[in-house]
């Protein structure tokens, strides 16, 4: 193509990009807001052709103001216009997880799946500890459907057995997967940044009853099998847990008290949630190894029958 017309062309997409551009703000700023949420609609049709135009500030900056239009629809169409391209522009992440105290149960909603997505597509996303803390908040929704949203995400995230084996343990001698004590971490990163574990407790109670499926499932009842999964793995959480209270007290003790802290705040999450089931925090499969593992570690003078009969 000659140059001449290759530039004619150019200038031809600059003017219709400008004028759509125009149109788009004109129709943003409607006073009906049906009109305002097809605006929305339609650039999210032209992004998905063209993720590009989601780059450009001004249309960027047009779209994050709709996440405070005084309508409902309105600001759910910003939401999904973001949240399909979120991955490729993480960093207006933090601005979709500040609609989850919006007053739109359907705005809340479709702010948590698009965090939710974003975390579970993006296995190093920088900000997975801060989109947990801004999930788990929800916990105490009065609606009790989002309620069951953030119960079933923290179950994608740490509770639901992945696929495939696993070989690799945490540590020498551990019997801990190593994906499990990675999910481990990351509830305690969380709990470092968080003023009580009281959230945490909510979500592990709903996740070993596994309450958050849909009515109809629990109709036919839970599969057994699901149920005794998201045990087994809160067993190794505990495990895993008390593993690292071990070493890090091995320290300093100045420096080993301050550490061990949330390892101890998650390990006591655990033992709320599951306090009719002792088991859980200590397997009855490997009870006697745990008391020989712990009873060096405690100030009193505990012989290990003694220490048998007081955790039986």
């Amino acid at each position: 193509m000659p140059i001449i017309q290759l530039k004619a062309m150019r200038q031809l997409q600059r003017r219709v990009a400008t004028f759509g551009l125009v149109y788009f703000n004109a129709s943003l700023m409607e006073n009906s807001p049906v009109i305002r949420a097809k605006a929305l609609r339609a650039v999210s049709i032209i992004v998905e052709a063209d993720p590009q135009v989601l780059g450009d500030k001004r249309v960027q900056s047009a779209v994050e103001g709709r996440f405070c239009d005084s309508a409902i629809s309105v600001r759910e169409a910003a939401l999904e216009l973001v949240g399909r391209h979120i991955a490729s522009h993480p960093d207006v992440g933090l601005k979709v997880a500040e609609r989850m105290k919006d007053t739109g149960v359907s705005v809340r909603k479709r702010s948590i799946k698009i965090i939710r997505d974003v975390c579970v597509s993006n296995a190093n996303f920088s900000e997975f500890t801060k989109a947990c803390i801004a999930i788990i908040s929800r916990t105490g929704d009065d609606e009790s459907s989002i309620k069951d949203i953030v119960c079933k995400t923290f179950y994608e995230f740490w509770f639901e057995e992945p696929t495939g084996s696993q070989t690799q343990f945490f540590g020498d001698g551990s019997s801990v997967p190593l994906e499990v004590a990675k999910k481990t971490e990351q509830i305690v990163e969380m709990l470092r940044r968080m003023p009580s574990h009281q959230l945490l407790v909510t979500v592990i109670k709903s996740n070993l009853a596994l309450d958050f499926f849909p009515q109809s499932v629990k109709a036919i009842g839970i599969n057994p099998v699901s149920l005794a999964s998201v045990r087994k793995r809160c067993e190794l959480m505990c495990k895993c847990l008390l593993e690292r209270i071990l070493q890090v007290e091995e320290m300093n003790i100045q420096e080993g008290e301050r550490r061990t802290f949330p390892y101890m705040l998650a390990l006591h999450a655990f033992c709320i949630a599951a306090r009719l089931d002792p088991t859980l925090r200590v397997p009855a499969s490997d009870l006697s190894q745990f008391v020989v593992t712990l009873q060096p570690y405690l100030k009193s003078q505990f012989n290990c029958i003694s220490l048998y009969q007081f955790v039986v």
